[in-house]
């Protein structure tokens, strides 16, 4: 899935993979996203807790950085069928 965020500085940014879950923590420069979350800082550290519908194998998921977007890629254990992830 991909999250949608301009200027994310990736110094500052990184994901936790776990079984039904993932923790993702990151600061933006995007003026407009901080002012639709009402916030006036630039250093603020995001972390939101996202939960999955399916379980993953933590260790194979992973996440890339680009300049509008943060890709973040789950990789379900081998006995999951469902096909939406969050």
């Amino acid at each position: 899935f991909t999250l949608y965020v301009k200027d994310i500085d990736p110094k500052h940014s990184h994901v936790e993979f776990f079984e039904t879950n993932g923790i993702i923590r990151f600061k933006t420069n995007d003026t407009k996203f901080l002012e639709q979350q009402n916030i006036q800082e630039t250093d603020t550290l995001f972390e939101w807790n996202v939960e999955f519908y399916d379980r993953v194998k933590a260790s194979n998921c992973s996440y890339k950085i680009k300049r509008c977007t943060m890709e973040i890629c789950l990789c379900p254990l081998e006995t999951s069928s469902v096909k939406k992830w969050i």
